[in-house]
């Protein structure tokens, strides 16, 4: 007997033995939950075991699927229908080759973070990146949508600090460019990555990392202005995308609100 697609013994087994299962598959394992970003939280989960084997898994947030498109193959889904500030969880099945669901698994929550970083802008006259804050005075400080110079400030004399993170979405080596005008430092993880320093017209200095995984990493930049024109921009190039500068969807704060707290992803 033959059918579409086969014409071994094997083969028909199998399909017999499809059509007749009625065993659901285990359920998946330990699952996690991550945010990644301020649009993405990632769902992770162990695979399912089955007697025939695994179609694949269906993911439900408030009782809605979300894998529309079909089946989710593999043991991850990225869910990016999500919004700041807010707190996230699922429920993941597996799906059986003879159409058989296990039961439902719940993850944790997740809690996507607050978009933009922290700044502070200080008042003085600088050769180098000083210390902050020490004992400088204060000009401004607030949140930011992006690394760069803000309104307000002064044209000369002063120095300004950005804390945050980083939301990476996916793991590889990366490219981080710091253009500066005077001078700038470049932090990650609380090592510095890029040294711009001193006194200088326009330059832009770059250096790779590698990050391990998806996820937010603490990233701070150190700027100062002495006199005539200014200068900061952040910019980065990584797996499957060209240089660009960071987006504001990409730099991200606490839920929160509150002070920094420390990075998903710390590195000696």
């Amino acid at each position: 007997w033959t059918f579409p697609g086969s014409t071994t013994r094997q083969a028909l087994d199998t399909y017999l033995f499809r059509a007749t299962d009625t065993r659901a598959p285990s359920a998946p394992a330990s699952p996690s939950v991550t945010a990644v970003s301020t649009t993405r939280v990632d769902v992770n989960w162990l695979a399912s075991t089955d007697d025939v084997g695994i179609a694949g898994y269906n993911v439900y947030r408030g009782g809605i699927l979300l894998n529309t498109g079909g089946l989710v193959q593999g043991t991850t889904f990225s869910d990016t229908t999500v919004t700041a500030q807010n707190s996230y969880a699922y429920l993941v099945e597996a799906v059986d080759l003879a159409g058989n669901h296990s039961a439902p698994v719940a993850t944790p929550s997740a809690t996507t973070p607050r978009a933009g970083v922290y700044f502070q802008a200080y008042a003085g006259s600088f050769s180098v990146v000083p210390p902050m804050p020490g004992n400088l005075t204060i000009l401004s400080s607030g949140v930011a949508t992006s690394i760069t110079l803000q309104n307000g400030w002064p044209t000369t004399h002063f120095a300004a600090q950005f804390q945050g993170f980083l939301s990476v979405p996916a793991a590889g080596t990366y490219t981080l460019y710091l253009n500066s005008n005077d001078g700038s430092n470049l932090y990650i993880n609380g090592t510095k990555l890029i040294s711009n320093d001193g006194l200088h017209g326009t330059v832009e200095k770059s250096a790779t990392y590698t990050f391990s995984s998806p996820g937010q990493y603490a990233i701070r930049v150190d700027y100062f202005q002495d006199v005539a024109s200014e200068a900061l921009t952040v910019s980065w190039q990584g797996p499957g995308f060209s240089k660009t500068l960071i987006p504001a969807g990409a730099l991200c704060l606490p839920s929160d609100a509150g002070a920094p707290t420390a990075p998903t992803h710390v590195t000696s």
